[in-house]
């Protein structure tokens, strides 16, 4: 068996394209042949430099049914082989986009050849026209080189694909956050840490807006040298510290809505038995609370009462809670309630309740509380609760139940 290996041009390697071998079999019988479909071709160049009459290594794979359909036996293989590697030419073309901030070092110049893929099989490097202001500059072989290729030119692009100097982008660590407190601007916001490693200075965008709640706003950086430094922006959130309270607390009845230091406005229906209602309210270390947080007042009807909080540094603008108050004592002795042929009164009282008669007899009184526990049984005109706690009662006389307040 012989074989033959056209040449090839130089493209860094030792491969061979087996398309490119024709083999020769030896002391066939008359007639035969063996199609290149019952074999396999490998191989390669002693080396992958250029030159002549280059020394191949052929290697001829029969498959097992040829080799017992011809009934053949192959004796030499590996075959040997002379072939040239053909000194070429190669194109290079520089990467479109190219760039670099001003006064930045240079970065590593990409580029891609043709044939494709020969990148490397060049030693060196791209490089570009000198200059370091802003601008574009044309790219040039540098230090490219391999002695393996007759020419190494540059794209002829290379007058519209150019490497950029530009405005230099800024290494900024943006804040986590800001804060400011409420009814100050964002330009008297106190930014979280932040560092850039150009001179500049940091502003937010819309710098008179003055937030009502936490959120979130741009924020520029500003360089000093505007001329060759771009400007950046992110979004921060901005904290809003308002003067409020952490708690509020009632003596009776029922806050309503519960508790929220960012609702403002509250209503209390209290029993009509209280003559009192006191009012406890706190507040983190930094915050004033009127009254020093605490207010009874006594109830003559519906009333009204604010609560301010401010902040103890007085930076921040006062917040001041309402409570609208309903109920609570009423003027004793001045309700009667007629049943009947019962009259009692008054209905609401500290301690004494009348109970009259139509009938001129002494009613039999039975008291109940709101449990349905019976408290007292007696034939009177006139029950003294005074010992009682203060609540609602209800009184039974003559089949007829009556309520009645004590306070």
């Amino acid at each position: 068996m012989s074989a033959e290996v056209a040449d090839k041009d130089y493209d860094g390697t030792r491969a061979i394209d087996p398309a490119s071998v024709t083999v020769h079999f030896g002391n066939l019988a008359n007639g035969d042949s063996i199609p290149s479909t019952h074999y396999f071709i490998g191989g390669e160049f002693g080396n992958a430099s250029a030159g002549q009459d280059k020394l191949v290594e052929i290697n001829i794979v029969l498959f097992p049914e040829s080799l017992s359909y011809y009934n053949y036996n192959l004796t030499d293989n590996p075959a040997s082989a002379t072939a040239s590697i053909n000194r070429s030419n190669l194109l290079v073309i520089p990467d479109d986009g190219q760039s670099k901030g001003y006064r930045e070092s240079d970065p590593v110049l990409t580029f891609t050849t043709r044939p494709e893929g020969r990148e490397s099989t060049l030693s060196g490097s791209l490089d570009r026209e000198a200059g370091e202001d802003m601008g574009s500059y044309k790219f040039n072989l540098g230090t490219l080189s391999n002695d393996n290729y007759d020419n190494i030119t540059l794209d002829t692009r290379n007058d519209t694909v150019q490497f950029a100097v530009t405005k230099y982008d800024p290494k900024i660590i943006w804040p986590d956050y800001a804060e400011l407190y409420e009814g100050q601007s964002l330009s008297e916001a106190v930014l979280a840490d932040h560092l850039s490693d150009k001179s500049g200075k940091f502003v937010f965008e819309r710098a008179t807006v003055v937030p009502i709640a936490t959120s979130a706003y741009t924020l520029l950086f500003i360089p000093v040298d505007t001329a060759f430094c771009n400007a950046k922006e992110a979004v921060v959130k901005v904290n809003v510290i308002k003067a409020g309270l952490k708690t509020l607390d009632i003596s009776d009845g029922t806050l309503t809505p519960a508790f929220n230091p960012g609702i403002l406005k509250y209503t209390v229906t209290v029993p009509a038995y209280a003559a009192t209602l006191t009012i406890t309210a706190t507040a983190d270390a930094a915050t004033k609370v009127d009254g020093g947080g605490q207010t009874t007042i006594a109830l003559k009807g519906d009333t009204t009462v604010f609560i301010k909080a401010t902040l103890k540094n007085g930076k921040a603008k006062e917040t001041i809670y309402t409570i609208a108050i309903s109920g609570g004592k009423q003027p004793e002795g001045t309700e009667q309630i007629v049943v009947g042929s019962l009259k009692v009164y008054p209905s609401v009282t500290t301690g004494i309740v009348n109970i009259e008669s139509a009938t001129g007899n002494v009613p039999e009184v039975k008291v109940y509380d709101l449990t349905g526990k019976q408290r007292l049984i007696k034939r009177t005109n006139l029950i003294d609760l005074s010992a009682y706690p203060q609540g609602m009662y209800f009184l039974q006389a003559e089949g007829k139940a009556i309520k009645v307040v004590k306070r």
